[in-house]
């Protein structure tokens, strides 16, 4: 009996992320693009990672490090999209290169921080097989410099921070917000916004207020490249529930400007 109570229950949370895209030309040229994801997190943490016993040398190692890690899959269950007439024949090639991090398995500690990407090697695996059916179905040079992109991302980046600091995908299920802070605790973090804009931001999230059921964040941000890209606004909140590090949903906007051209994302997540 006792056993049986040690066993973690597995926890599903669905997530809905809603990005709108709005794009403005200085020659007046105007386009909308709205995205719907829906992401599927589950806790597929297990009792093995709760009971390693630590040898005598490893007393800088916080005992609690272990106990407290939380192993989540994520499932892209749905992508739906709305694009531009001018993108309309984008709209599968863009899909099945979002389903590359899909099955991504990452490793989250007490504080909410990413400790790990565990799957890395099954994703340029997958990838692999989504680029090879692409390049059978699609031609052309901007189809190849984009397959190009995301197999130097694939190989070279920071899983840290695209995927999971990136908006797009996971950015707003995980902001790095820990279970316990005092009021004066405030989280910076390089983000990035989608596959689309090639630029890092650095986010700033401060508390607002708690109550017994759910704790609220303001966000901000400012850009990294201040040189390249005009920051017009960046401002949103996240509503934290009280005792976990998931949110219940967010909202942010981030407007800026590069060559004359108008660039303003909208994203919102919903935990439903």
């Amino acid at each position: 009996y006792y056993h049986m109570t040690t066993a973690i229950k597995r926890i599903v949370m669905r997530y809905l992320l809603e990005a709108d895209l709005a794009i403005k030309k200085s020659n007046g040229d105007f386009q909308t693009n709205r995205y719907e994801l829906t992401y599927l997190v589950e806790n597929i943490s297990t009792d093995k990672y709760n009971n390693i016993q630590l040898g005598p040398n490893t007393l800088d190692i916080n005992q609690n490090q272990f106990r407290q890690l939380n192993i989540l899959e994520i499932e892209i269950d749905n992508i739906f999209m709305e694009l531009d007439r001018s993108l309309i024949k984008s709209e599968d090639f863009l899909r099945r290169t979002i389903y590359r991090y899909d099955w991504i398995r990452c490793k989250i500690n007490e504080y909410g921080k990413i400790v790990s990407i565990d799957n890395i090697k099954e994703m340029m695996e997958s990838w692999s097989e989504i680029k090879n059916l692409l390049l059978r179905d699609y031609i052309g040079s901007s189809v190849t410099k984009y397959i190009e992109n995301i197999d130097n991302q694939m190989l070279h980046q920071n899983y840290n921070i695209a995927p999971m600091a990136q908006y797009f995908y996971f950015g707003l299920i995980f902001p790095l917000i820990p279970l316990k802070h005092d009021s004066a605790w405030q989280g910076y973090r390089a983000v990035g916004l989608s596959d689309f804009d090639n630029y890092q931001f650095e986010e700033l999230i401060t508390p607002i207020s708690a109550d017994s059921q759910m704790r609220r964040y303001n966000v901000s941000g400012k850009t990294i490249n201040p040189n390249i890209i005009k920051l017009k606004k960046y401002q949103g909140i996240i509503d934290m529930h009280i005792n976990n590090t998931y949110p219940i949903n967010a909202n942010i906007e981030v407007d800026y400007v590069r060559e004359d051209v108008d660039i303003s994302w909208s994203f919102k997540l919903t935990n439903y």
